[in-house]
């Protein structure tokens, strides 16, 4: 049926059906376009907007407050899981992220950002510092004060269920999924029954990141930037105390991938990863590149 032919069907119907069949389609399209809205409302539920207030000064390489007439900084710091720090189009800042851990040690910072953010935490707190990249006479003044922080929106999840624990100074934080995990230069050693982090620049690398596991086997994948060189991770285990229970190495020896089984006990794991070079039977390692050490965690499988 054509649509000049439904139009005179319609307009031959007496006029309160009329009115009836435009109300209930008004009403179809209301329902419609409300469930939309609330569908991005759900997306988005677990988030919500904070507004940190920013002093004039900065923070330096160790975390603290260093004085600095151009520039913002948070100078009380906020609970950060789920960070993520949105810029209006036509800013004039850029930024750096501050992580500290539960008690206020600092853990590491970002690089200057310039771009919106959003990615693991790095610790249980955090502080801002802006840095404006177009202000004439390097100076804040009352007015600018209110509004660099205005150019950008900073959320967190509504629930702050992150936990940190801390081995021999150094803070590490818990995630439930391997994707969540992040790795960085150096490694995880036992030292007389304890685990410390050993060093920054080793060759190979290490997460800051606990992951809880409830499921027991773990697999190692290969990866294709190794050039035939063999994968290792070493797996640190705890129970639920945070109790050490020992370590194993899961290497792929050339297959596709390589498999282990956790202790019954374990629900929390720590990985370390390298490379031993090719055809040889010792600990000789090799550099992890850093392509490699930036996506460690997309080879690891817990099932």
């Amino acid at each position: 049926m054509s649509i000049k032919s439904s139009i005179k069907r319609f307009n031959r119907r007496p006029l309160w059906k009329r009115i009836l069949a435009t109300v209930l389609g008004l009403v179809t399209i209301g329902g419609a376009v409300f469930g939309v809205t609330k569908l991005v409302e759900h997306v988005n539920d677990d988030l919500k907007t904070i507004h940190p207030s920013f002093e004039v000064g900065t923070l330096g390489t160790d975390g603290k407050y260093v004085e600095d007439e151009g520039m913002l900084y948070t100078e009380e710091s906020f609970k950060c899981d789920g960070l993520q720090v949105k810029l209006d189009f036509d800013n004039k800042i850029d930024y750096q992220i501050f992580y500290y851990d539960d008690v206020g040690n600092f853990v590491k910072s970002t690089d200057l950002l310039t771009e919106g953010y959003s990615d693991v935490a790095y610790g249980t707190y955090a502080r801002i510092v802006i840095k404006p990249n177009a202000d004439e006479d390097d100076k804040i003044d009352w007015k600018e004060k209110i509004s660099y922080p205005a150019q950008m929106e900073v959320k967190v999840k509504k629930e702050q269920k992150q936990k940190s624990y801390v081995f021999s100074g150094q803070s590490v934080m818990t995630v439930d999924n391997v994707s969540n995990m992040r790795f960085v230069r150096g490694s995880w050693k036992v030292l007389d029954g304890v685990v410390q982090l050993t060093s920054f620049e080793d060759s190979g690398g290490t997460t800051f990141h606990l992951l809880k596991v409830s499921n027991k086997t773990i697999k190692l994948n290969k990866a294709s930037e190794n050039g035939g060189n063999v994968g290792q991770l070493e797996v640190f285990e705890f129970d639920k105390n945070m109790n050490y229970l020992g370590q194993q190495a899961v290497r792929d020896d050339g297959a596709e991938y390589a498999s282990a089984e956790l202790k019954d006990a374990t629900r929390y794991v720590l990985f370390n990863y390298a490379l031993r070079v090719e055809g040889t039977t010792s600990n000789e390692f090799m550099r992890v590149s850093d392509s490699v050490l930036q996506n460690v965690q997309n080879l690891i499988v817990i099932e």
